[in-house]
């Protein structure tokens, strides 16, 4: 987490003035902060903490203290973050044990201590357990910070003793404003949020790394796998050099959801509302919904699997095959 100088982000905004609020009483000492993925929580709980550990706060930490230099160098002694060390995916028990030893000593500022676990639904089995003593007997002046997305995937009794907040997902046309700055025009805009399924900063990283111009190329690229123009192995290789971007999966997904919500009747929440014209001469070949369903199935499946120990090149072959089943002999009249 980066401790640099900088305000919150639009929609940090309600979220952090009520965190502020609560520092005058109803802060509890074990804090659950769900975020949907994309919009940058971490940002927002750099912000909050810098403010709280500066000397000299005022709207914003100063930056120039002694606090926020040691914040902004990574060595701050009364600030412990855990997430999983390079090469793991889980947070361990051993590190849980380490944050008990740090929460149990006083704060070397007077203030608190604050330990920043991310994503805490990393924490393995015996790391959550090992970090539910803590949670019920914190030390004195410690506040435990839990990031995650996926609060579903942390233990019952781990989530009953957090106080919980949840950042709501950007408002759609104030992240559109926000991303105008950055994207050529509007249109841009729209295109790189709908594959970012409107998270504002995943959007911001799409555009920086031209993935609408890669969007683009790779509908051309299905259109012509429908109309029987491509098929499966060329199609394959011609996304060599994005097989292990989950984005691909996705984004193959996001066509197939627009489908079924067309064929639906429902126009409005496309991710790419300006391929509808085209997805209509699509449906118009009757597509079975059994077949979308598998197919957009097959594709979550896949994007979960990308980090794995995988064949990236056969299951876009397989996956790019259904694609042109999907039309039967893959002609559109």
């Amino acid at each position: 987490m980066m401790f640099e100088p900088g305000g919150a982000l639009p929609w940090h905004l309600e979220l952090l003035t009520n965190l502020r609020r609560a520092e005058q009483g109803r802060l509890g000492h074990a804090l659950l902060l769900v975020a949907p993925p994309g919009h940058g929580i971490e940002r927002l709980v750099a912000v909050w903490v810098s403010r709280l550990l500066c000397q000299n706060p005022a709207e914003e930490a100063c930056g120039a203290c002694k606090s926020c230099r040691l914040l902004m160098a990574g060595t701050h002694s009364d600030v412990m973050e855990l997430y999983p060390e390079e090469g793991a995916r889980q947070i361990r028990v051993e590190q849980i044990r380490a944050l008990v030893d740090f929460a149990s000593k006083t704060p070397q500022f007077g203030g608190k201590r604050i330990v920043v676990i991310q994503p805490a639904e990393a924490m393995n089995l015996h790391a959550a357990n090992a970090l539910l003593k803590t949670l019920e007997e914190p030390g004195e002046n410690t506040l435990l910070i839990l990031l995650s997305q996926r609060p579903a995937a942390l233990l019952p009794t781990l989530r009953s003793r957090c106080q919980q907040w949840s950042l709501a997902p950007a408002d759609l046309n104030n992240t559109l404003a926000w991303l105008k700055t950055w994207a050529p025009d509007e249109q841009t805009a729209k295109q790189v949020l709908g594959m970012a399924r409107h998270a504002p900063l995943t959007a911001r990283a799409l555009l920086d790394e031209g993935w609408v111009k890669q969007r683009n190329a790779l509908w051309t690229n299905v259109r012509e796998l429908l109309e029987g123009r491509n098929d499966a192995v060329t199609m394959t290789k011609s996304c060599k050099e994005i097989w292990n971007h989950e984005l691909l999966p996705d984004l193959l997904a996001q066509w197939v959801e627009d489908w079924m919500h067309v064929e639906a009747g429902c126009h409005e929440n496309l991710h790419h509302p300006d391929l509808l014209s085209e997805y209509r001469l699509i449906l118009n070949r009757g597509l079975s919904r059994a077949l979308l369903v598998d197919l957009w199935q097959q594709l979550i499946h896949v994007r979960d699997e990308l980090s794995g120990n995988v064949q990236p090149a056969l299951m876009f072959e397989t996956i790019f095959m259904n694609f042109a089943r999907l039309t039967g002999r893959g002609v559109l009249s």
